[in-house]
């Protein structure tokens, strides 16, 4: 089976999941969530993404200074900001396939790329 591409550049400084888990209040998060919904939602509309995809894959190249597992913030609210674009219907299993996570320092310092293979 073939897939589609879409690749999205984040070169912006993410939360870790320490930080959002470690977070006092529930505000924080809220405003993160709510902030990396627009950021990736605007991506995502620019990249010109069929809708009803009927599932997908992600995988993440990133460096940053977070220890790897801390990065899966990123893929999180990704696959909220899919689900509230209508790409896919949700980020179940049904749909979402398979993720990864790689450090590369070939990636410019606090930047993440983020493939989404669909179909």
């Amino acid at each position: 089976m073939i897939f589609n591409h879409a690749r999205f550049i984040v070169d912006k400084k993410h939360p870790s999941l320490n930080k959002i888990y470690s977070s006092k209040h529930w505000t924080y998060r809220s405003k993160e969530k709510s902030k990396w919904r627009g950021i990736f939602l605007d991506m995502i509309k620019t990249a010109d993404i069929r809708l009803n995809i009927s599932e997908y894959e992600l995988d993440v190249i990133t460096n940053n200074r977070y220890d790897i597992d801390n990065d899966i913030m990123l893929i999180k609210f990704f696959n909220d900001a899919l689900v509230e674009s209508g790409a896919v219907k949700d980020d179940s299993r049904k749909f979402f396939k398979h993720f990864s996570i790689t450090h590369s320092d070939e990636v410019e310092k606090h930047t993440s790329i983020i493939n989404l293979f669909y179909r």
